[in-house]
């Protein structure tokens, strides 16, 4: 019986591991649609190409920055996110139109994570990283960011994509 136990436990997936590592945020200013209160189950891809052509639309000089996600809550118990969809910007544009928002983080102390993996199975990099706030006691109010570096467009397998999920301590 015992040895029975034994082996479905090593059969198992191990949980992943993921290396958190410590740097200075530069700073960066996005264009962006913002969405409180978004129900989870709402955000999908055909959500997120939605509002990066919405994005790219309009006339802004963007950066060298990759299409990214702004978590500001993430809401289990209720099923809810305030986020944004953002592209990050070379320059402060002018004008923005309706629909828009101009979000400005400041260079700030952040902790992340080089997450390679499929969207749908990033919740334990994004764990690990909770872990860490708590574990190390790093109080203040933190925004979670995805920048979504490999285009899966391009890359096919998803066991290459490149997210960097970095959480950034916006009270500093």
């Amino acid at each position: 019986m015992i040895e029975n136990l034994k082996k479905v436990i090593e059969s198992k997936p191990k949980a992943p591991v993921f290396e958190v590592k410590t740097d200075i945020f530069a700073p960066k200013m996005y264009l962006a649609t913002k969405h409180n209160g978004l129900e989870m189950n709402k955000v999908t891809g055909e959500f997120f190409a939605e509002n990066y052509g919405k994005i790219a639309s309009q006339k802004a000089k963007f950066g060298n920055g990759m299409p990214s996600a702004l978590y500001y809550v993430w809401d289990v118990d209720n099923g809810t996110t305030d986020m944004a969809v953002a592209m990050p910007l070379e320059e402060k544009p002018t004008d923005i139109n309706d629909g828009f928002e101009l979000i400005e983080i400041a260079e700030s102390k952040c902790i992340y994570i080089d997450y390679y993996g499929s969207y749908a199975d990033m919740e334990p990099a994004h764990t690990t990283l909770n872990n860490y706030l708590i574990d190390n006691k790093l109080e203040g109010e933190y925004v979670a960011i995805e920048e979504y570096v490999t285009d899966p467009a391009s890359e096919p397998n998803p066991n290459k994509w490149l997210t960097k999920i970095t959480y950034v301590n916006l009270k500093q």
